[in-house]
């Protein structure tokens, strides 16, 4: 990779590096920066390329490295937006699906990733742009821009987004089937018995009122989160994420507050027998 995408590569990855959270946030802001790289290589592909050598090299070092990257935090996105959308008790049947379209990538296109993984040039004159304009009869290329990219570039971007979408998928399988052992002093026999959207709209509401204090610091929604899950057993996954759903919710906008008010007046009315 010549030294003025390594440089811009080096500076994408940095930045990467810095970013924290594993939910839709950090993902969200992951694409954005990388798309915004990607604005920046497009002029120097236009610009034209000294050689064929040149041009193979950027296809096939340059071009996989960025797009590759940009798969990898479109999939995770994805996955993130699915886990949040669907019930718990899916997200393993979920991951197990994810891995086996994996594996049908990687078998299907074997051949291709061996001579790529070994920087075999048997493979390079597929990595030049009138290479990809003969490939009419390729299902890639008419996904592809023919301007800025190639079938090959294409696939090999896919070959780097999935070999980390592997792993990363492998550790939400673990974070699943292993559970964490119980908290000492908390009886393990509470359950939680409504829905994640209550849970976060109650804890949102603790938060906002600083009623539970960590270290003697009012505590904030990932906090609460975590201790939600020491008492129930039970995890939340992108807590902000939901409450800003909640936010945004139409009709009644804090439904489980309105249950408790109107069940907890009932009760109480019912204690000094008042009865409707």
């Amino acid at each position: 990779m010549k030294k003025e995408y390594a440089r811009l590569y080096e500076s994408l990855n940095t930045a990467l590096k810095q970013m924290t959270g594993n939910d839709l946030t950090a993902s969200g802001k992951a694409i954005d920066l990388i798309r915004e790289k990607i604005l920046e290589l497009r002029p120097l592909i236009r610009k034209g390329f000294g050689s064929q050598a040149d041009e193979i090299d950027f296809f096939r070092n340059c071009y996989p490295a960025f797009y590759g990257k940009l798969f990898f935090y479109l999939k995770r996105h994805q996955w993130e937006s699915t886990r949040l959308a669907l019930p718990a008790t899916t997200h393993q049947a979920l991951l197990r699906q994810e891995q086996r379209h994996l594996s049908n990538f990687f078998r299907e296109h074997a051949e291709f990733i061996r001579y790529y993984q070994s920087g075999s040039k048997a493979i390079d004159d597929q990595f030049t742009r009138q290479s990809s304009l003969a490939r009419i009869f390729d299902e890639l290329s008419l996904v592809i821009d023919p301007e800025v990219g190639t079938v090959a570039s294409y696939r090999a971007a896919w070959v780097l987004a999935y070999a980390e979408y592997k792993p990363f998928l492998e550790r939400e399988l673990a974070r699943i089937l292993t559970p964490e052992p119980a908290a000492a002093g908390i009886d393990q026999g509470f359950t939680w018995d409504s829905t994640d959207a209550d849970a976060v709209e109650l804890l949102a509401g603790l938060e906002s009122t600083k009623a539970v204090k960590y270290n003697g610091t009012p505590a904030s929604l990932i906090q609460l989160t975590r201790l939600w899950k020491t008492v129930f057993g039970r995890e939340i996954l992108n807590p902000h994420d939901r409450e800003r759903l909640l936010r945004n919710r139409k009709k009644q906008p804090m439904p489980f507050f309105q249950k408790i008010l109107t069940n907890l007046r009932k009760k109480w009315d019912q204690a000094e027998g008042k009865f409707e």
